[in-house]
């Protein structure tokens, strides 16, 4: 079994100790300000479920922000707009910015910890709090990214737009995002990779069976971060290092029993002592943490699944048969910018319009469902026109819109495309398949 490791501290070098002090403070401020947060409470998209998460993060972005703006305004002298914004910084320069910010002051830290602290010869009780905090930062992580899997929300099924967009037109990122909500078999998959990691993690003795799950499963996250264009790099990185400090005492050991062959000694985990009422304490503050981790990251996918529009209730691809406007009949010429070549009603507040010269317009959309209306917003520049339709449906598959666009009287006569032609809507698994 695991033994417990002595907490003598003598025995460090000068170096390892000013090492440690400057890693220390690094991760205190990347795990407060960047890890719990930014992330694990989720308070910048407004999903997290801390009491007073709302103040937590309004004085985040009155305190730390400034100095992560100024900093990356008056020391590195840039020339771009830096700005935080409450809705996730990922891999934008505020994120670069602020990691240099965490090195400034850890390099103060340690020269004010250096100069106070001359008797210390080593840091053995703090380096293990230090890893407690790491692995339960890390689980929070895991699970987190892991439920929204495992509960898919996190890549939905490619929508009716996605599935009329020409390949090319992707960014790699789309691309990924596409190929992951395709699958939900595969997505719920590697979802449960991640949560396995989180769990185990969790525990002193699983520890390192987690840390090793979790550095195999983000490095497969960072390959695809990495590869896709994915505005997470710096998360995966970090997360990635963080595993590897919890994974670093055993590295050793596990060579020995995987590439070595040779026998090796039990585990030595670093427990810090404590008193039978402290110990007592522990149990109990790891209770309510484990807790408030199932709980939020059960939660949290449904309550990201509410933030997104339903169906609209004209849900649908649909060609333009005839298109008249002012009582004219306009022919489907590719020359014509104005008429219109396919309507695809996607949700309650979006649709989208295809015009005869390939181009999309995206529109604000609402309903009035009682008197079969909708009301469709068009942008160009700065100009905005709101045109309201009226809607009948002979049948199934055909439609009649009815209203004006600007100064325009418009009659669209629609037939609803099949999206189930589509080769990748209707290809199902099959055990023999000799040809893709």
């Amino acid at each position: 079994m695991p033994q417990t490791e002595s907490f003598n501290d003598e025995g460090w070098s000068y170096a390892k100790r000013i090492g440690f002090r400057f890693a220390f403070s690094y991760l205190a401020l990347y795990l407060f300000l960047c890890r719990f947060i930014e992330s694990d409470l989720n308070l910048e998209t407004g999903f997290g479920f801390a009491p007073g998460g709302k103040f937590v993060a309004a004085a985040y972005a009155k305190t730390w922000a400034p100095v992560v703006v100024w900093t990356g305004k008056h020391i590195l002298h840039l020339s771009r707009r830096l700005a935080y914004s409450p809705d996730g910084n990922a891999d934008g320069i505020f994120g670069y910015v602020q990691l240099v910010c965490f090195a400034l002051i850890a390099v103060i830290a340690t020269i004010v910890w250096t100069l106070a602290d001359r008797k210390s010869t080593g840091y053995r009780q703090l380096y293990a709090w230090l890893r407690i905090v790491l692995r339960y930062a890390l689980a929070f992580s895991m699970l987190s990214y892991g439920m929204i899997k495992v509960i898919p929300i996190q890549f939905p099924a490619p929508s009716l737009i996605d599935l009329l967009t020409p390949h090319g037109d992707y960014s790699p990122f789309w691309l990924l995002w596409t190929f992951m909500g395709y699958s939900t078999a595969y997505t719920i998959f590697s979802g449960a990779a991640e949560v396995l990691a989180g769990a185990l993690l969790l525990f002193r003795r699983t520890t390192s069976l987690g840390a090793l799950v979790a550095f195999a499963v983000l490095l497969n996250v960072g390959m695809l971060d990495f590869c896709y264009d994915v505005p997470e790099k710096l998360d995966v990185i970090f997360l990635l290092l963080m595993a590897i400090i919890l994974l670093a005492p055993d590295l050793g050991r596990l060579a020995n029993v995987l590439v070595l062959n040779r026998p090796t000694s039990p585990a030595m985990v670093p427990i810090p002592p404590a008193s039978r009422r402290m110990r007592i304490a522990r149990v109990g503050a790891k209770a309510l943490v484990i807790t408030y981790m199932i709980v939020t990251t059960v939660m949290a996918p449904q309550k990201i699944k509410a933030f997104y529009s339903p169906h609209s209730p004209l849900y649908g691809i649909y060609d333009v048969d005839e298109f008249t406007r002012n009582g004219e009949l306009l022919p489907p010429l590719t020359t014509d910018a104005t008429r219109w070549r396919k309507v695809v009603f996607l949700t309650t507040d979006e649709t989208y319009v295809e015009q005869m010269d390939d181009s999309w317009n995206d529109l604000d959309t609402s309903y009035d469902n009682a008197a079969k209306k909708v009301t469709l917003v068009f942008k160009s520049g700065k100009t905005t026109n709101k045109s309201a339709f009226a809607y009948s449906q002979p049948d199934r598959d055909h439609m009649v819109l009815n209203g004006s666009l600007g100064n325009d009287s418009i009659t669209v006569k629609l037939k609803r495309f099949d999206e189930s032609k589509f080769d990748l809507v209707k290809s199902k698994f099959r055990w023999i398949n000799g040809f893709p």
